[in-house]
């Protein structure tokens, strides 16, 4: 290696690579799992350099979370930490120190910090010396614009979860755990916190294929778009030139079209299923609004008395965000006429509610949600083995009949709250009267019968 290049940790080996090695302390080898970390540089002196930095800083990361308990803060959180702590002591934040008494105080407690380290015997550095310290050292002698601190791929998670809260304990916890998958997949892939501006579509596409070597292109591109509004939120809210790295990226067919994941259900499964939930009040009475609402699961799950309009000249239900449930999406927010067996369910129900918030208590709260599925499946499945038969498929068999029935499109997805086509502007302005959707359903279910199609 040439004299004038030192790189901590960082040996030629015999094979004439430059191969970077780090004996983790003993203390922390238990909680990081590892005794040391070996990493071959390149096999160039420039490969050596350009690999050095960013690795260098990935170890320094794991080790200072290894001290901290297992989290640490990022040098962007860090630095905005000596900025506070540089105003309450009234310090020149721009330079060593803005008098002579200043800069020799300032020196003073960056030798007492780094002093607090084994130094290396070769290089005189305070061995494992916390990003913290080493900031706090910096920006002592120098300042704070003197410490690095460009925002990473990491910075931009932890700052999109903390304004983009889910009000919902469980839908926040199910947030965290998407969202913290697909940037523990980033970090893996990359082995390094890359900055925002650093992310290329190389490193994109890399994660994406990481992503498709063991999920179906609908999964990885589901992860994917979650990281692309991490980028974008980022680069925003921290003042960064936009990274278009994750945009319009291209994913393979899948075998089977959107449109055979899911098939309707034929009449006579539909009629089987009123029979097989006979015994169980919540099931049947559910079953009967998705089946002539067309409602998704969350939407009747959740429902309150108080959106059951039962004595309205068109009786209809009021699908709106509350503080249990939220929307997907605002064109989700929409009334739907109630008819037959529906007006039938949903008029026993507020008469025997006796002051209860919910319709369904039941399965009301988020974390039930998952329950309500699997009890509906369980008895679905007696009837089908199609797998492409799912409690969904009955919003597919209200869109056939309202099809069927010649209904408009975009007086359909008023109905539905679908987001195709002109599902999303058919409830803009005034959107489609009750009445009308009521004559739309009224096409298919009639007056009497409640479970034919």
């Amino acid at each position: 290696m040439n004299a004038k290049l030192m790189l901590k940790h960082v040996k030629i080996d015999a094979n004439g690579r430059y191969r970077y090695r780090r004996r983790v302390p003993k203390a922390l080898q238990a909680t990081l799992g590892v005794t040391e970390f070996i990493k071959v540089l390149g096999k160039t002196e420039r490969e050596a350099i350009a690999a050095y930095g960013p690795y260098h800083h990935f170890v320094e990361r794991q080790i200072d979370m290894g001290k901290s308990g297992g989290d640490t803060k990022s040098l962007v959180e860090i630095k905005e930490d000596l900025r506070t702590f540089f105003q309450a002591h009234q310090l020149d934040q721009f330079s060593g120190g803005s008098t002579e008494d200043e800069e020799t105080a300032r020196d003073v407690y960056a030798d007492e910090i780094i002093n607090k380290y084994v130094r290396d015997p070769v290089t005189g550095y305070p061995e494992d010396i916390t990003l913290a310290d080493k900031a706090m050292v910096t920006a002592l002698r120098s300042g704070i614009e003197a410490v690095p601190a460009e925002p990473t791929i990491a910075d931009a998670f932890k700052l999109y979860l903390k304004e983009n809260v889910n009000p919902d304990p469980y839908k926040r916890e199910q947030q965290m755990t998407n969202f913290g998958r697909i940037e523990r997949e980033a970090l893996a892939v990359w082995r390094v916190d890359l900055p925002l501006t650093k992310i290329t579509r190389h490193d994109a596409k890399a994660l994406r294929d990481s992503l498709l070597a063991r999920m179906k292109p609908s999964s990885a591109k589901r992860q994917m778009n979650n990281i692309k509004a991490v980028m974008a939120f980022g680069c925003r809210e921290f003042q960064v030139p936009f990274n278009d790295a994750f945009m319009s990226m291209t994913y393979p067919k899948e075998a089977v079209e959107d449109r055979e994941k899911r098939l309707p259900l034929p009449d006579d499964i539909i009629e089987a299923m009123y029979v097989e939930l006979t015994g169980d009040t919540d099931l049947s009475d559910l079953w009967a609004l998705i089946h002539h609402t067309g409602a998704q699961n969350a939407e009747l799950l959740s429902l309150e008395i108080r959106h059951i309009k039962v004595d309205h000249k068109v009786p209809h239900l009021v699908i709106e965000a509350t503080e249990t449930r939220s929307l997907k999406d605002g064109w989700r927010k929409r009334v739907v006429p109630l008819v037959s067996k529906a007006l039938e369910v949903a008029q026993r129900i507020v008469a025997q509610a006796e002051g209860r918030q919910f319709a369904f208590p039941k399965y009301a709260q988020t974390n039930r949600h998952d329950l309500f599925s699997a009890n509906m499946m369980k008895r679905l499945r007696k009837h089908t083995k199609d797998p492409r038969h799912t409690l969904y498929s009955l919003r597919h068999s209200l869109k056939d009949a309202l099809r069927e029935a010649e209904v408009s499109l975009d007086l359909q997805e008023a109905i539905l709250g679908h987001s195709t086509g002109g599902g999303s502007q058919a409830n803009y302005g005034s959107g489609y009267s009750l009445e009308r959707k009521q004559g739309a359903l009224l096409k298919v279910f009639g007056t009497a019968d409640a479970t034919s199609m």
